[in-house]
């Protein structure tokens, strides 16, 4: 009675599968190394620093959408075609000059841009040369410069190139 026996003789690193289980462990690790690099060297502008101090404000930001309300006071901001002036059209009588006209990136904070309107025209018209705005949801407010009242909207560009802007009560 002969047993046929075939002993596999090759050396542990000629066998795919051991290259295979080592890779795992050995991916995972350089992924976690890349991640803690990310982590570190990228800010994150979306954390307040004064969180608290933050949250104990949001009563006076109401306020100041109350009184807009109170006011009657709307706007509308229009971008022209080429993207790079707007109007600002305001309606209210009691609007007190100058107004500080906001735009806030949802999530870059170094592409926000604030702009002084230091007049209107007879018809409570504006224009404003701006940079381009990149892609994305933008946070639009338009306040008194004494802060008095404020007034917000949301645009989502470039699908939309108008927001009507109201009291945010």
């Amino acid at each position: 009675m002969s047993i046929d026996q075939t002993l596999d003789t090759k050396p542990w690193y000629r066998y795919p599968w051991t290259w295979f289980l080592i890779a795992v462990p050995f991916l995972t690790i350089v992924a976690c190394i890349v991640t803690i690099v990310l982590a570190v060297k990228s800010e994150d502008g979306l954390v307040s620093d004064d969180y608290y101090k933050d949250g104990l404000m949001i009563n006076q930001s109401l306020d100041r959408d109350r009184k807009a309300a109170e006011l009657g006071l709307s706007s509308f901001v229009g971008l022209l075609p080429g993207d790079r002036t707007l109007v600002l059209q305001v309606n209210g009588d009691a609007v007190d000059m100058p107004l500080k006209l906001v735009f806030l990136h949802a999530t870059r904070k170094e592409h926000d841009q604030s702009f002084e309107v230091s007049a209107l025209s007879k018809d409570g018209q504006a224009r404003i040369d701006i940079e381009p705005l990149i892609p994305g949801k933008w946070y639009v407010q338009l306040e008194s410069e004494s802060g008095k009242w404020r007034l917000k909207g949301e645009l989502l560009y470039p699908r939309q190139t108008e927001v009507a802007l109201a009291p945010g009560v």
